[in-house]
Order: C-alpha cells, then sequence, then structure tokens
C-alpha cells in the first residue's frame, strides 16, 4: 500500500527519526490471534502487535533511531473504522503511529498516559494532513469507551519487547 508507506515516511520525518528499519506486516484476523497467542498469551485478534526489534531494551524518546516491526490487523481496521465512519487506511496508519510511539518511548499503560499518547498520535496525524483518528472516538463516546470494539476487547496495541517472539513466528 504505497500510501501507507509514504505516510510512514512521512511521520518518521515528524518525530525528527533520522535512521529507520521499520517493518509494517498487513495481516488477517487468523494469523493476529496466532501471533497473539504465541507472543503475548492472549488467544483472541487484536488491531496492532508492536516488535522493538532493537537489541538494547530500552525507552526511547521521540527522533532516535528505531528498529521496529509493526504487525496490524487489517479486519480490525476494517471494523473499527466502519464503526467511526473513517477511510481504513486512515485506522491502518493510526495503528502504524501508535506502534511507533510505543518504540519513542510513549506508553499507555495507565488512563493518564493513554490521553497523552493518544492525543500524540492524532497531533501527528493532523500533521500529517489525515486528521484526528483516535480522538474522532471521543466524540463518539470517549477514549475508553468508543475503541472498545473490535473482538480484541479495546484499543490496546501489545508492544512485545523481545526480539525472538517475531523472530519465531517467521520460521
Amino acid at each position: 500500500m504505497a500510501w501507507l508507506r509514504r505516510k510512514a515516511a512521512e511521520v518518521l520525518g515528524a518525530l525528527g527519526v533520522k535512521t529507520a528499519l521499520w517493518n509494517i506486516h498487513i495481516v488477517n484476523d487468523d494469523a493476529m490471534a496466532a501471533l497473539h497467542e504465541q507472543t503475548m498469551g492472549l488467544p483472541d485478534t487484536t488491531d496492532v502487535l508492536t516488535f522493538d526489534m532493537r537489541d538494547e531494551q530500552r525507552a526511547a524518546e521521540e527522533g532516535e533511531a528505531v528498529e521496529l516491526e509493526t504487525v496490524i490487523c487489517a479486519d480490525e481496521a476494517e471494523r473499527r473504522a466502519q464503526e467511526l465512519g473513517h477511510p481504513v487506511r486512515h485506522e491502518l496508519l493510526l495503528y502504524c503511529v501508535h506502534s511507533l510511539l510505543h518504540v519513542q518511548g510513549h506508553d499507555d499503560v495507565t488512563a493518564a498516559k493513554s490521553r497523552r499518547m493518544h492525543a500524540r498520535e492524532d497531533e501527528l496525524l493532523v500533521t500529517l494532513g489525515v486528521g484526528t483518528v483516535y480522538g474522532s472516538a471521543e466524540s463518539a463516546g470517549g477514549i475508553s469507551g468508543a475503541r472498545n470494539g473490535g473482538q480484541n476487547g479495546g484499543r490496546a496495541a501489545r508492544k512485545v519487547p523481545r526480539r525472538a517472539a517475531l523472530r519465531e513466528k517467521q520460521r
């Protein structure tokens, strides 16, 4: 998907990332559920899995180099986009931005951190000319309420900080 590739490159620029190796894999529910089970022990599908492939496992900051594998679920993106009334490609881009922010030091493990991270996502998406995607859920009932649909029970990307997890799946 050329559009997604271009926008991914733009978000890297917007974050000041000068060196990146970022592979984005788009899969269906079955493949995502299998990977989710293998890496997180959760048997259902999810929207995005993030694999920080750098040897040194540390919290990064925006603008630092990344080596990242992002796995996004097209089926979940289609469900969410239809529910929220925006293009599927915008939802896919949101998942990519979310994944990238995870390896740039952002987290969404608490309500406050989640609000900051999702605000940063929308800020970047506006900069990219897409407009708010995650924030569009707020007008549909709040961050936690509107984004809790789909088979994954919520809009929580999973960061898997183990290089071996994805490599094992690829064998």
